[in-house]
């Protein structure tokens, strides 16, 4: 969770680093990608109850 937690705010710092909107925008659609799998493992530890009644979809994280 925390490798795609992190590669979120890294690639669209990445796109916006190249220079041209068509690598913003790719960076930007890899962004989403790592979001889409990020919820995934939100949704999956749910419903596995990995995550404490605080945590999960809804809740901010603490120890940032």
């Amino acid at each position: 969770m925390k490798k795609s937690e992190v590669s979120i705010p890294a690639n669209i710092a990445e796109g916006c680093g190249r220079g041209t909107d068509a690598q913003l925008v790719h960076f930007l659609v890899i962004s989403l990608g790592s979001a889409c799998e990020l919820e995934t493992h939100v949704i999956v530890a749910e419903r596995l109850k990995f995550l404490g009644k605080n945590l999960g979809r809804g809740s901010a994280p603490t120890d940032l």
